[in-house]
């Protein structure tokens, strides 16, 4: 077990007050995700905290365990869509519930994530220690690896265009004592009610991906305090790697990507070609690793969402349309050189040109 993973799950594990405080309503919006949802509910009514209230919102789903839940928990308040509204739609429905219950502070959290012992009385007592905190992360393990961390904390890194962060719990909570802005992951994320009467909730267009560090940015942009607990945890169930996703985790990710720097870059001066060129050669350079690692459909995706990203086609990924045939032959056909042209990475560009005309 690394240090990391003993502190929380440690301090996790060890007796905490359970004495009434603030109302707390957590959101599991659930998409055919069958037995996980199962063990996320259960592992909330393991580990209740003393005023919570389970909000379950299902997305349209066909493999039945909406009506699973109403039957073997009857306490949960259970929405049912016609469609999918994504993470964003569905949130916003638990948000909107619970701010209609009059709960002080609303957790979302992912239908694959379970709590561990006291993690939410932990994270919502870190989160009444002080008025200007408007949201509040675990630290994030993987499920199947419940001792390496998955997330602790990101931050934005304006000058390179990306966000960054890292898995080391000491070196996140140096950048955060430090009064640098941090950005918060979606997998569970507890939020202020006095944060969503100011900033309001997530912004649907997105409907998945980018919405938590969307959310995040706004949060600090009027002031608040985003803040990890690094002493509550919550286990994910996680992919080895991004070549395990589906195509539409590569659409809503490209396309979402330019949406939340157009946003992120509105209230800066300068930089809007910058961002664009930044943006834009990510994206490409990760059609061409999902080319090279034979997943044609991945790296499709990745352009398609570039297209639908730049001209701002948003909703699910059900109702994209697929950018032109020339433009995607284009973008696929030498991925990497306009990755670098756009980067303005002209030496290592004419450096892999060399190289190519020797071995040929």
């Amino acid at each position: 077990m690394t240090d990391d993973a003993a502190r929380v799950l440690g301090a996790a594990g060890a007796a905490s007050p359970r004495t009434p405080g603030p109302h707390v309503a957590v959101s599991v919006v659930h998409w055919n995700g069958g037995q996980s949802t199962i063990e996320c509910l259960e592992s909330l009514h393991r580990r209740p905290y003393a005023r919570q209230q389970i909000v379950f919102v299902d997305n349209g789903s066909t493999d039945g365990i909406a009506a699973v839940v109403r039957d073997r928990w009857p306490d949960i308040v259970v929405v049912v869509n016609a469609a999918n509204r994504g993470f964003t739609g569905g949130h916003n429905q638990g948000i909107a519930m619970a701010v209609e219950r009059g709960a002080d502070y609303v957790l979302l959290l992912n239908q694959d994530a379970t709590v561990q012992p006291d993690c939410i009385a932990r994270m919502m007592a870190l989160a009444e220690s002080d008025d200007r905190i408007g949201l509040v992360s675990p630290v994030i393990f993987y499920a199947d690896e419940p001792t390496r961390v998955q997330f602790c904390g990101h931050w934005i890194d304006w000058a390179g265009v990306r966000t960054g962060g890292s898995r080391v719990i000491d070196v996140m909570r140096q950048y955060e004592l430090a009064g640098s802005a941090i950005s918060l992951w979606g997998t569970a994320l507890l939020i202020r009610r006095a944060l969503v009467a100011d900033i309001g909730v997530l912004d649907e267009r997105l409907f998945a991906y980018y919405e938590d560090t969307d959310y995040s940015l706004r949060s600090s942009s009027r002031g608040w305090l985003n803040r990890v607990c690094f002493d509550a945890g919550v286990l994910h169930e996680g992919h080895a790697t991004r070549y395990t996703r589906g195509p539409h985790v590569f659409y809503l990710s490209s396309r979402n990507a330019l949406l939340f720097w157009r946003k992120a870059f509105a209230t800066r001066r300068g930089g809007g070609l910058r961002w664009r060129r930044k943006v834009v050669s990510g994206i490409l350079h990760e059609a061409g690793t999902l080319k090279d690692a034979a997943l044609p459909e991945q790296a499709a995706a990745c352009i398609d969402g570039l297209w639908a990203g730049w001209w701002r086609r948003y909703g699910s990924y059900e109702q994209r349309r697929s950018s032109p045939r020339w433009f995607r032959r284009l973008a696929l056909s030498h991925p990497y050189f306009w990755s670098r042209l756009l980067d303005g990475d002209l030496a290592s560009l004419m450096r892999r040109l060399r190289i190519g005309r020797r071995s040929a």
